[in-house]
């Protein structure tokens, strides 16, 4: 997800958008699917929102 989808999200469905966390990881969508450099980089933002 990127900034601007995030940016939709507000605007289609502002009264669910207070009750929810998102966060961008500003991956690009470049990659196809279940590419490893794309798992990898998931990882790398994902794990430290876990903690």
């Amino acid at each position: 997800m990127e900034h601007e989808h995030k940016q939709r999200l507000r605007e289609q469905f502002p009264d669910l958008f207070h009750d929810l966390r998102i966060e961008v990881l500003d991956i690009p969508d470049d990659y196809s699917f279940m590419d490893p450099e794309l798992v990898a980089l998931i990882r790398q933002r994902v794990e430290p929102l876990l903690v």
